[in-house]
């Protein structure tokens, strides 16, 4: 689609995980709370300042988000979760509104009611579509122990290359978010190894087709990758393009074609 229709479409993931964490506190606490921007807004501050502050890179600021965001519901859940009813929902109120305050009036340090401006996606991220891609399939890695946790949402499979070459193909799929309500989406887990690479695809790549029509599909795609081993980084897109160009028997390609990958070296050193 096009680049608004993108944005768009990520916009709508991001809120979507919003309601659906205020569903939790809710629907399945039983807590009605007013101030539940305050941990959305909080997360957001906190990778934005550690970019703009302290030169993070966008990954460990994403890294880092949900945890301040956690200590600040942390802190404020001690005080609220001691009262119930109506007396817990005005507290919360309170608090988002002490937090509001703290933001807009902090102006040398949040930007005020400018807000943090000029920081953007990391250089792998800019392109809108893979940035989309990134949205949707949310995972999370601990980059200690190379575990792998992701939540499919109807697109093709993560891949994960092994160091040998060996290629493995993780979850059993999902559906397509917006579509209908209350779907459920599971996670599951996966290790990687030093050497090792997750590999996200679009569709686009998949279901290439060939002169004929026919499909790349999951084995062709598998032999290109394993050819593609020793490529890094985007040696490794330049190298998938022309493997695609190549059984295309063509230069462009009916369908997007993105993709991410993550290259694990092994434990971050503290």
């Amino acid at each position: 689609g096009s680049t608004f229709s993108q944005v768009l479409a990520t916009d709508v993931l991001i809120f979507c995980l919003f309601a659906a964490s205020l569903h939790f506190l809710l629907g399945t606490g039983g807590l009605v709370s007013f101030g539940h921007a305050a941990y959305y807004g909080g997360g957001a501050y906190v990778a934005a300042l550690l970019i703009t502050h302290a030169d993070t890179r966008m990954e460990l600021a994403f890294l880092l988000a949900p945890l301040g965001a956690g200590l600040a519901a942390l802190a404020i859940g001690w005080v609220c979760l001691r009262l119930t009813g109506v007396y817990f929902a005005m507290l919360t109120l309170a608090f988002s509104q002490l937090v509001w305050s703290l933001v807009f009036q902090w102006g040398d340090v949040t930007g005020g009611d400018d807000g943090l401006v000029n920081i953007w996606p990391a250089e792998w991220l800019k392109d809108t579509t893979v940035y989309f891609y990134f949205t949707l399939i949310l995972a999370f890695l601990d980059l200690q122990t190379g575990k792998v946790t992701v939540s499919q949402a109807g697109h093709p499979h993560p891949m994960v290359q092994r160091a040998n070459g060996d290629i493995e193909k993780w979850g059993e799929g999902g559906f397509p978010t917006g579509l209908l309500p209350d779907v459920l989406f599971d996670d599951f887990e996966f290790q990687l190894n030093p050497g090792d690479r997750l590999i996200l695809l679009s569709d686009g790549v998949i279901e290439c087709p060939d002169a004929e029509g026919a499909i790349m599909g999951d084995e062709t795609l598998a032999s290109i990758l394993r050819r593609l081993k020793q490529a890094r980084g985007p040696a490794f897109f330049d190298g998938l393009i022309w493997e695609m160009a190549a059984f295309a028997n063509a230069d462009e390609f009916p369908d997007d074609v993105s993709g991410i990958l993550f290259e694990y070296s092994g434990p971050v050193s503290s």
